[in-house]
């Protein structure tokens, strides 16, 4: 599920660069001003049991449409919340995350 406005946008692998299968989805951000900002925002509703361990993986990185490091995601589970930062180095395009 998109929550945000106009900062979600779908990307495949023909125009950027997608680390695996065909498609992707691009968070943008940016400042407008000094204390407003526009974030990216997506969701997913899944099941799950009390007292059972679950693992959030995901691959964080650059599309190759010029993005400006560094580059963040906040990823939430439940009561849990972590953070993820990535900066490319060397020909690096993403990182997994989990």
């Amino acid at each position: 599920m998109i929550e945000s406005n106009r900062a979600v946008r779908f990307v495949d692998s023909d125009q950027y660069t997608v680390p695996q299968g065909k498609r992707a989805i691009e968070l943008l951000s940016g400042k407008e001003g000094i204390i407003s900002q526009m974030e990216g925002i997506i969701s997913q509703m899944v099941e799950t049991t009390p007292q059972k361990e679950y693992s959030l993986t995901f691959t964080l990185g650059s599309a190759g449409d010029s993005c400006q490091p560094p580059m963040a995601v906040m990823a939430f589970a439940g009561d849990q919340a972590q953070n993820f930062h990535y900066s490319p180095m060397g020909n690096a395009t993403s990182q997994a995350a989990n």
